[in-house]
């Protein structure tokens, strides 16, 4: 499995302070950088290191009569890196 996400990781954070400190006079520390919504996957099946959200939000009848904005959002798991395209493989069992 390829190393992208470590290494744009740790570009971004680069980056970022440096943009921050430009910006911030009162900058001190980096306390952390990393990208959200890294899955733990515990089915153990996937190697696939991120996990990007994607939200529908949409408007439904309630049995009153009302209407309710409701909003739904699932994991979608990339088969190839976003950076590379590497493709990501099943863990062997």
């Amino acid at each position: 499995m390829c190393d992208c996400l470590k290494k744009s990781t740790e570009e971004l954070k680069i980056h970022m302070e440096s943009e921050i400190k430009k910006e911030d006079s009162g900058f001190v520390e980096m306390v952390s950088a990393d990208y959200q919504n890294r899955p733990y996957c515990i089915s153990g099946n996937s190697q696939c290191p991120i996990n990007l959200p994607f939200e529908t939000v949409y408007k439904r009848k309630r049995k009153n009569g009302k209407i309710e904005e409701k909003k739904n959002v699932v994991g979608i798991y990339p088969r190839f890196c976003p950076f590379c395209g590497e493709e990501y493989k099943k863990k062997e069992e």
